[in-house]
């Protein structure tokens, strides 16, 4: 029998997150998220900015990369 082990929100958010900008050399990334989960990354990551593109689609951006030009 399979098991399908869920993870909390948190957890989930933090690994997508972790995904989308490991490495450190991307720092702005377009994703889809809920609104909750925007609001909780804009929360947790104050030197990130969220931004609305419409629909569910947000634009992260991290400190640094207007400096480094991603």
């Amino acid at each position: 029998m399979t098991t399908i082990e869920r993870k909390p929100e948190g957890q989930r958010l933090e690994r997508l997150i972790s995904d989308c900008f490991s490495g450190g050399e991307i720092c702005r990334r377009e994703l889809r998220l809920q609104e909750g989960e925007a609001q909780a990354l804009e929360q947790a990551y104050p030197a990130s900015r969220v931004r609305p593109m419409g629909g569910s689609w947000y634009e992260i951006t991290f400190q640094g990369a207007f400096q480094h030009g991603n």
